[in-house]
């Protein structure tokens, strides 16, 4: 099975984010499931509570299909609600596609209205960083 690690990062490349780090079949993972989201297949996802996803520090995130591309919101500490259109979900996966079959990149899944930006990573942050910042 693969990994995503999810993490929230005050202050981290220029704001507060999210950030999704996975080896390539995790983030294979992560992409099948926002697609899922895309097609209607779900209506909301705990991402944090994924089998492949392991949540730093607490790290609670849902993504949920919304009529309006509203983004990320932060709830209460460490609790956070992603909402995006099926089209927005659909872009998200396309991203995470592309990522997942990279050996080192990320890309930004934002939306119009992001109080916190969600970040997908590959080979950029590894288990000694996670270690020491996660």
């Amino acid at each position: 099975m693969g990994l995503v690690r999810l993490g929230y990062f005050e202050g981290f490349k220029s704001g507060n984010t999210l950030l999704l780090d996975g080896d390539q079949e995790g983030l294979q993972q992560l992409g099948e499931t926002l697609q899922q989201l895309a097609s209607g297949g779900a209506e909301a996802v705990a991402i944090h509570s994924l089998p492949f996803v392991k949540a730093h520090h607490g790290v609670r995130l849902v993504a949920r299909v919304a009529p309006r591309d509203t983004g990320t919101l932060q709830g209460a500490g460490t609790e956070f609600e992603w909402k995006r259109t099926s089209s927005g979900w659909e872009e998200a996966a396309e991203k995470v596609a592309v990522i997942s079959q990279s050996r080192c990149g990320h890309h930004y899944l934002d939306a119009f209205k992001d109080e916190v930006t969600v970040m997908v990573s590959s080979g950029e942050y590894g288990s000694q960083w996670w270690d020491k910042n996660g």
